[in-house]
Order: C-alpha cells, then structure tokens, then sequence
C-alpha cells in the first residue's frame, strides 16, 4: 500500500511538473528570414508574445546575438539602434564594441514603458522589431543564435514585485551561408511579358508587351511564340504586328518573320479585352527567335524566357453616376447593382441612362435607393431631378362643401401645378377660403363657388387651404400659420383667445416668446399678407416681441390671416467669370469660377447637375468654387450661358489640392508631368477619359491657364 501511495505521488508531482512547462509564460524572438542569408543581407527579428500582459508598467528584453556574424542597424547620424514597433512607449538601446561604444557588447535592449498609474496592455503577438545586417561573406555556412531574456517585468497594484522570473526566454537560430556567384550573363535571345495595365475592368481593353531583346544584337527577324491565357476572364483581340496568330482554347500560336525589328523597341503587344471578374495571367509557355542572318542553316534558336507571366485583374463594368448620387464604382457582371441618392427626399428621372450604350430600366426601391438588374455592359446613369412634391391640407367647418376639386383624390401635387377647386355653400352663407393664410377670392359661377390657386403659390412642403363660412359681424376670426406659430404667445396676448375669435375690434396685440436661440430678427409676421414690424418688451424669460392692429381694419369678411415664420436665409448672390483655361484643336477649354455670398452652412456651387471644385488659390486666394467646360463659342457667350448654369446646392466641399497628383492615383510621379503634357498638346478632346477634377488638378501654378509651366512645377515636385 505504502508503494502505491508513494508511486501515485509521484505521479501527481510529475503531471505538475510538465503542466508548469507547457503553459510557461513566453516572449520569443521570431525571425523573417533564417536560411540562405549572405553578406548585407537584412534579417528582422521580432519579440513576440504569447499572451497579454495587462497592467505593465515597465518590462525590460535583452535581445543578444552573434555580433561575429551580424551588426544591429544603426541610424548613421545618431548611432541609436533602428527598430519598429506598434507601440509609442517602446525604447530600444544596442551598442557594441564594433561601434567602439561598448555599453552593451552582442546585445540589444528593449524597454517598453507607460506613465500610466494603471499600466497599459501589450498585446499578444509582435511588439517590436529590430534589423540586423549580416557582416562579410562566409566560406562554408555557420549559425547564429537570438536569445531573449526578460529582466525586468513591473505590472501595476499593490504588488511592486518583479515578474521578469515568470517568463522564459527563446533562441532561435539562423544560418548564414556563402553568397551564391552571379548567374552566367544570358545569351541568346530573351522574352519577357509584362502588363501595360495590370488592372482593367470588364469591356476594357488590356495589353501584354512581349520585349525581345538580345545583348549581342540588335535586331531579330524571325519570331515564334506559344502563350495561354485564361478564355474564362480574357477574349483575345488583336496583335500589334503583321504577324500569323490563331487562337485555339486559349493558346496562341504567333508566327512573325520579316524585315529587321529592333531589339527592346519593337516589342510585340497584345491585346486582350476584360470578359468577367476575375485575377488571371497571360504565359508565355514557348519562343523562339532568331535573325535573317541564321535562316538559311538553322533552326531558330530558342529563347529564354525571363519573365513567362503577365498578371491582370479584370474588375467589374465602370459605372457612371451623377454628382447627387453615391454607389460602387463597378458592376459585377450578371449582379443587379444598387445606387443611393445623397437625397433621399428628392425624386428623380433617369431618362438618358445607359447599359452598353442601350436605354435602362432604373427601378426606384424607394427611400431614395435605386436598382438596375442584370448587369451586362458599362453603366451610364444620368438622373434630373423631378419637381417637389407638395401635401394638400384641407381644413375649415366649411370644408364639405367642396364639390370638386382639380387634383381629385390625390393628397400631393407637383410643386408649380396650377390648381382650383369647386364648392357649393348652404343657401345664405357666405365662404372664406385662405390658402396658407391669404384670402383667395372666389368666382361665381351661380349656384357654384370656384377657386383658383395659381400655380407660383403652390410651393413649399405643404399647402394649407382652409374652407370656412363667413363669421358674424360680431366677431372676427384670426387664421394663424406659418412654421413658427407655435412660438405665439396666447396668454399674454390682447384681445383674441387661443381659438382665434377676436372680442375686441379696436385693438389687438399678438405676442411671440422666442424658441430658444432665436432674436426678434428672426421671425417675420404678415398680416393678410402684409409684413409687420416687431417691437421689444420685457426682459429675461418674460421678453416677449409685439404686433399691435386694429382688427376692424384688417378683417376680411370677418377673417384677418397672420402668418408667423422663421426668417429665411436671404437667396445666394453669384458672380461668375469666364477665361480661356487651354486650346483644343478647333475648340477651347473655358475656365469657369464662381463665388457665393449669402450661401447657408452647407451649401456649395455647382455648374448644372455637376457640383464645382473649390480652389483656394483662385480669386486671388480667396477662393473660388472652379468647373470646365469645352465649347467653339466666344467668351461673352460662355459667360452667358455659365450665369444660368451656376446655383447654390446642398453639397460637402470638395478642394482642389495642388499636390502635383494630377493623375489622382494617391503618387506624385513623372506620370502625372505627362498628364498635364498630354492635356496642353490637345490629346483629350473631352472629359471622358480624362475627367475634370483631373484638369483642374494640373493648373499647378493656378493662373488660370493650362500650360507647360505647370508640367515643370510637377516635375520639380516628382525631382524633390
């Protein structure tokens, strides 16, 4: 019995000792690289967690290596040691003897810290990382170790105890071998195919150069090449030379000979056109090429092939949408593809929108989200925005009277429709009809009333008709409305009450308590249609702003109509200005430049149904809202055409950045010198494929003018 408790023992004292081991906590170095390193070569060793360390306020790792073999990376200004890491709280410290700053020799020191009271997290995985550069050449391969050791580990509390203990430390080793001698130069004939665009979308066009080239000659003659390519994501097109090509299942077969072809120069292109989504490769799997010189006795030589692939990705059909609509960019093939309006209020019609060139279905899903089905082509939406919609609100203890009306059953009409209505009142009663508070007169027509609503007052969101008998002489009636009615004051104002019946006609008093944030000069009160001035009283809460009238004298048929509203912001004032922006062949580029007083928070200009650019260097830097336009017409006619086409629109500006990226890839390169070039040579003759945001990013100087001082600024931008 004895034995077997002993043995169990043991058992148990075992299972824990294993158990301690497997769960040890641990930061280990991790290497990028760990074989096949030779002289110069950069190696990145990483300290990684295990797992979270919460509440750390100081942890200390020594990295140490083989500084036989490898160097640390050094800022040749500073001599501190370069290091990476997702943390602003790290600090790394390395010196050796080899730097004759021999603090630390075969090591380096990572401090991470925090001011935190509470510590702060570091996360499992990698925290930081260091380079190192392998030192000479080796003659056979040697291994070099990384080692971590945790000194110091300080978390937050009561506890003020060091838990550098807790973790273990890691090697990790690498090999170093002799560098491999540089291959023999190739000799012969090579291809190489490369993509001119590496991404295209369906419908497009995309190219594979294929560049002969040969360093002991300089033309070729003869050339045959096999290349495959995936039928499922391109559709051969064409090929750049008179040369033999047939197409079977995806493998082409090019057969070319002929007069001398330059080496590097006259390239082979093909062509192929964007057939469905998808990432693919052109291969070539065969060539041969050889010179005139060698057809009469031999075989054309073989060719090597440096570079067999050409990688594109074709991405879904090109979508164009208007400026007040937001939506992908591409189409996926066979998808339906969905598009919003930045508006929802707004309706719109999209006569004019396009699916490869044909006429579209654009189903309205409601809450301003549209649909087209199916995708089969590129997509063209154009959209001009429908008439608002105005609610019709009828109201009055007359209002059953009504016998007929223009817009039947309907309870919105298009904003500007003209509008009447019919009604029959009791025999002996008269009728007052107000729209939105003004008196409409009515025609006679026996035993028949009708009244016409023209078409310049049926505006705005809703439109209020209120249909009622004319009231004693007794008494006279106030019909309030407008948006800040509810802003009257009914207990302090004199001489009407709440239901509106005035008691006194010789003078009555209408009283507004301001809503909050709101001054006397923002309300505006007419009475029958007539605007009233305000006057203050009171002070504090009791502040009160007052209309005073003689009811007897504005009552029409018993009725006086006071509408009380918020002031509307006053109506943009644009001015516009035309000059020649560059010369096209027979035509002209024409700069167009606005600017706005009095435009609300939120408003920006736009040219027709195309939001303009903001430029903070036109106007002589003041700014100035900038689109293009390109016409034949004189500059007066331009001008004249631009005044009706510039309004103020709800919008987020959008500025100008005169960065030099005129392209609008996200780089400055020598690209974006020959953009502007191409622009002022008069390669573009619209803006379908170079759009205007692009044109007006080239006017580098910003003068107004589109010329080869431009070009050179960006060129000084890619030099810098």
């Amino acid at each position: 019995m004895r034995k077997r408790i002993l043995s169990a023992i043991l058992v148990i004292a075992m299972v824990f000792s294993l158990t301690a081991t497997a769960f040890a906590k641990e930061i280990a170095p991790v290497a990028d690289k760990t074989d096949q390193i030779h002289k110069g070569d950069e190696v990145n060793v990483s300290l990684s967690l295990d797992e979270d360390i919460t509440a750390m306020q100081n942890m200390t790792v020594d990295l140490t290596y083989d500084n036989t073999l490898f160097s640390y990376k050094v800022d040749e200004t500073t001599n501190d040691a370069l290091y990476e890491s997702k943390y602003e709280t790290v600090a790394a410290t390395a010196k050796d003897s080899a730097n004759k700053l021999a603090i630390m020799e075969n090591k380096v020191r990572v401090n991470v810290f925090t001011t935190a009271a509470k510590g702060t997290t570091i996360e499992a995985g990698e925290f930081v990382t260091l380079t190192f550069i392998a030192k000479e050449d080796v003659t056979e391969s040697k291994s070099a170790e990384f080692k971590s050791d945790v000194t110091e580990l300080m978390v937050a509390g009561t506890d003020i105890t060091n838990h550098a203990s807790e973790y273990s430390g890691k090697t990790i080793t690498v090999t170093v071998t002799p560098a491999t001698p540089d291959p023999e130069p190739t000799k012969g004939y090579t291809v190489a195919a490369s993509a001119v665009s590496t991404s295209v979308i369906v419908g497009n066009d995309a190219q594979v150069t294929l560049a002969i080239n040969n360093k002991d000659a300089a033309t070729y003659n003869a050339y045959y090449m096999e290349v495959s390519y995936d039928t499922g994501v391109l559709t051969y097109k064409s090929i750049n030379t008179d040369a033999s090509v047939t197409d079977s299942s995806g493998t082409l077969k090019i057969a070319g000979y002929g007069s001398d072809r330059t080496c590097g120069t006259d390239n082979i292109v093909l062509t192929f056109t964007g057939k469905a989504v998808g990432e693919t490769k052109v291969t070539v799997t065969s060539a041969k090429v050889d010179a005139k010189a060698n057809a009469a006795e031999k075989d054309a030589l073989d060719a090597t092939i440096t570079n067999a692939e050409a990688a594109i990705t074709v991405g879904g059909y090109q979508v164009t949408l208007p400026d007040a609509f937001t939506g992908a960019g591409t189409a996926n093939p066979g998808e339906d593809y969905t598009f919003t309006a930045k508006d929802t209020s707004k309706k719109y019609d999209f006569t004019g929108s396009t699916m490869n060139g044909e006429t579209v279905e654009i189903i309205d899903n409601g809450g301003g989200s549209y649909t087209v089905k199916n995708v089969t082509g590129v997509l063209v939406i154009k959209a001009t925005e429908k008439a608002g919609k105005v609610t019709i609100n009828l109201s009055g203890d007359a209002v059953d009277t009504i016998t007929q009306k223009s817009w039947g059953t309907a309870t919105e009409v298009d904003a500007g429709t003209a509008l009447w209505f019919m009604a029959q009142p009791e025999t002996g009663k008269e009728l007052v009809v107000t729209v939105n508070g003004e008196v409409v007169a009515g025609m006679n027509m026996q035993a028949f009333m009708r009244y016409n609503i023209a078409a310049d007052k049926v505006t705005g969101t809703e439109l209020n008709i209120v249909v009622s008998y004319k009231s004693s002489t007794d008494t006279i009636t106030i019909i309030g409305s407008g948006d800040a009615w509810n802003d009257v004051d009914h207990d302090s104002s004199i001489g009407w009450d709440e239901s509106g019946k005035v008691t006194d006609k010789t003078s009555a008093t209408l009283n507004i308590k301001p809503a909050t944030g709101k001054t006397i000069d923002d309300y505006v009160v007419t009475i029958n249609g007539v605007t009233q001035s305000l006057t203050q009283t009171g002070r504090g809460p009791r502040i009160r702003y007052m209309v005073t009238f003689v009811p007897a004298d504005e009552a029409v048929d018993g009725k006086i109509a006071i509408d009380v509203s918020y002031k509307k912001a006053a109506e943009p004032t644009i001015t516009v200005d035309v000059s020649e922006y560059v010369k096209l062949n027979g035509q002209s580029i024409f700069l167009i430049t606005a600017t706005g007083e009095n435009m609300a928070d939120g408003q920006v200009l736009a040219y027709g149904d195309n939001q303009m650019y903001w430029s903070a260097k036109y106007n002589e830097s003041k700014g100035a809202y900038a689109w293009l336009v390109i016409s034949n017409k004189t500059l007066e006619e331009i001008k004249t055409a631009a005044a009706a086409q510039v309004k103020a629109v709800t919008g987020t500006k959008v500025e100008i950045a005169y960065t030099g990226d005129v392209n609008l890839t996200g780089n400055v390169d020598i690209n974006d010198a020959q953009l502007v070039w191409n622009m002022y040579n008069a390669e573009y003759s619209d803006f379908t494929t170079v759009n205007v945001r692009k044109f007006l990013e080239a006017d580098m100087t910003a003068d107004g003018t589109l010329d080869t001082s431009d070009a050179v600024a960006v060129t000084d931008i890619v030099i810098k």
